[in-house]
C-alpha cells in the first residue's frame, strides 16, 4: 500500500495520503512527493498548497518562513505561498537555522546567507555542520577545520590559536631540555613533548591545580633521573 501517514504526538493517525514520500509538517505545510516523482506542499487537510514543481523540497523554517527547494540541479528558497524568495542559483543548500542558511555556490565554495539572500559568511571550503547551533558552526576555511560564530569569526580551533600553542609548547620543551643539559637530542625532545602533553591533558580534564602540580613534579623528577 503506497501512502504517507502523519501522526500526532500521541501516535494517533491524523492524516493519510497517497503520496510516495513526505517530510514533516512545519508552519502548517508538509513537502510530499507525487507519483511522477515531483515535490510540492500540502496542508493539514491534505489540500495542495504549493504545486508539484520541484525535484526536492524541505520543510519551512519557523522563524524565516522559508523552505529550500531543488529543481534541475539548482537550489533556492520559497515562502509559504510558493513564491521564490531566494532564486534557485545554488548547487546545494540547507534549512535556515538561527537566521542563517548554508548554500553551495556555483563556483564550488560555500557560504551562509540570511533570509534576504545576502552572503554574511563566505569563502568556505566546506561545511561540517550545515546548521548553526547555539551560535556556532563547524566549517573548513583555507584548508583548516574550525568553529565560527554567526559573523564568521573563529571561536575555536583557530589557526592563530593553534600556531600560538605550538610555539608555546616548543618553547617550554626547549626550556626543559636546556635545563637538563639534553638540548639537541631528538629522542629526549619527543619524550619531553609527550610528558608536557600529559600535564596539559590533566589540566583540561578538570583536575585540581594540586593534582596537576603533583603530576608535574613527578615528571620533572623522572626527567632529572
Amino acid at each position: 500500500l503506497i501512502g504517507i501517514v502523519y501522526r500526532n504526538a500521541d501516535q494517533e493517525v491524523v492524516l493519510r495520503t497517497d503520496y510516495l514520500a513526505g517530510r514533516n509538517f512545519s508552519e502548517g505545510l508538509a513537502p510530499v512527493q507525487n507519483a511522477a516523482g515531483k515535490w510540492g506542499y500540502i496542508d493539514e487537510a491534505n489540500e495542495v498548497q504549493i504545486e508539484f514543481d520541484y525535484d526536492g523540497a524541505w520543510p519551512h523554517s519557523p522563524q524565516e518562513d522559508l523552505a529550500y527547494v531543488a529543481r534541475d540541479g539548482q537550489c533556492g528558497f520559497i515562502d509559504r505561498s510558493g513564491e521564490v524568495r531566494i532564486p534557485l542559483t545554488y548547487l546545494d543548500a540547507a534549512s535556515f537555522s538561527e537566521g542563517l542558511a548554508m548554500v553551495k555556490k556555483a563556483e564550488g565554495d560555500f557560504a551562509f546567507i540570511d533570509a534576504r539572500g545576502r552572503e554574511l559568511i563566505s569563502g568556505l571550503d566546506s561545511v561540517i555542520t550545515p546548521r548553526f547551533e547555539q551560535g556556532e558552526a563547524i566549517v573548513v576555511r583555507d584548508g583548516r577545520q574550525l568553529t565560527i560564530d554567526q559573523r564568521g569569526r573563529c571561536v575555536e580551533n583557530c589557526p592563530e590559536e593553534r600556531e600560538w600553542n605550538e610555539r608555546r609548547r616548543k618553547k617550554r620543551v626547549e626550556e626543559l631540555l636546556r635545563a637538563s643539559g639534553k638540548m639537541g637530542e631528538t629522542q629526549e625532545y619527543e619524550r619531553a613533548l609527550m610528558k608536557l602533553d600529559e600535564v596539559e591533558r590533566l589540566s583540561t580534564e578538570g583536575k585540581t591545580q594540586k593534582e596537576v602540580a603533583q603530576r608535574r613534579t613527578r615528571l620533572q623528577k623522572e626527567r632529572d633521573d
